[in-house]
């Protein structure tokens, strides 16, 4: 019966709204023909562009819930992989079992777990971000990286489709891929030319699609025309 009425409600909609193409594409058969993509978004002025000196080790940075899912385990397996003088921190907490389990897999690697942190504070440490989430329905802090002048490295699987759609504006790999990781890792830390033109590139990709600004306006167009008709 709620299934029903549920049902009942999405097609009574007036448009639906999905953050991202892929999970537009699942909620398919659900949702009426007039749904849209309008994705979510990120203030500017809470985040300036300062891209930063590369440190020295160069600094990967992984931010956020500490979990198998969020691909921890294959960013440690990276930098058993990554050559060169590169470290690897881990912001954020999870289960304590799982943590103390990936502590000991990372013991004698270039890994730091740092656990809470300021978002300022972490992007000031890091080089680049990366994102090795099995699946990943949006990636808010991509967004916030690449407005701040941080590359990315995430997996291609849901909202990092979206977000970056050029190897110009960010780097993406296949998820559970360690080896993939690391590869993109190294290309990144050496390649400073490279480097610079994806920061560039990801800021003015943020600008002319996320920005609060640009976004906002989308929302409210389409609570407009459903008043209306």
């Amino acid at each position: 019966m709620e299934h029903r009425r549920g049902r009942g409600g999405i097609h009574a909609a007036f448009t639906w709204i999905a953050p991202t193409s892929q999970i537009l594409e699942t909620l398919s058969p659900l949702v009426p023909k007039a749904a849209k993509v309008i994705p979510n978004w990120v203030d500017l002025d809470r985040f300036p562009f300062r891209p930063q000196p590369l440190h020295r080790p160069f600094t990967v940075g992984l931010l956020g819930q500490v979990a198998p899912h969020k691909g921890h385990d294959d960013a440690v397996e990276a930098m058993r992989r990554v050559g060169g003088n590169v470290r690897l921190l881990v912001a954020g907490k999870g289960e304590i079992s799982y943590e103390k389990k990936l502590e000991r897999r990372a013991a004698g690697l270039p890994v730091e777990f740092i656990g809470f942190v300021s978002l300022a504070d972490f992007f000031q440490k890091t080089d680049v971000l990366i994102v090795p989430s099995w699946e990943e329905p949006f990636g808010i802090v991509l967004l916030e990286a690449m407005a701040s002048g941080i590359p990315v490295i995430a997996t291609n699987r849901g909202g990092p489709i979206d977000i970056i759609s050029s190897p110009l504006e960010g780097v993406l790999v296949p998820p559970r891929d360690p080896c993939a990781l690391a590869n993109a890792i190294q290309s990144l830390s050496a390649d400073e030319d490279r480097r610079s033109a994806i920061i560039r590139n990801a800021r003015e990709r943020v600008e002319k699609r996320f920005d609060i600004r640009i976004v906002v306006p989308q929302i409210e167009e389409l609570y407009k025309r459903a008043t209306e008709d």
